[in-house]
């Protein structure tokens, strides 16, 4: 979690970036805010966590070294990158990796 002085400014993400905070309840189903955003708004979101997108698209941490998906652990590159997980850490867009987080979730 980035401090008060390190948190993230919002105002600054591009236009593009879609907020859905609706927070709907049914019987059934309660659904969590949640922000979405586009591959523009990608590397923002990654600065902000410390992350760099080099010149061929790997995302690397702070020491330089090329991230990996939380879940399958294939290198992580700003064409791939799906997001965060709290769990998981940043993952890529492979359907399997977004599976099992989608059945994970459903079991919680």
């Amino acid at each position: 979690m980035p401090s008060p002085k390190n948190a993230l400014d919002f105002s600054k993400l591009p236009p593009k970036t879609i907020w859905n905070m609706n927070q709907k309840e049914s019987t059934s189903v309660k659904t969590k805010p949640t922000i979405t955003f586009d591959k523009s708004s990608a590397e923002f979101i990654l600065n902000a966590l410390g992350k760099t997108v080099d010149f061929l698209g790997h995302i690397k941490n702070s020491k330089g070294k090329i991230e990996k998906c939380g879940v399958c652990k294939r290198n992580l590159n700003i064409k791939n990158f799906a997001g965060i997980v709290k769990k998981y850490g940043l993952i890529c867009d492979n359907t399997f990796c977004l599976i099992d987080i989608a059945r994970e979730i459903q079991n919680e």
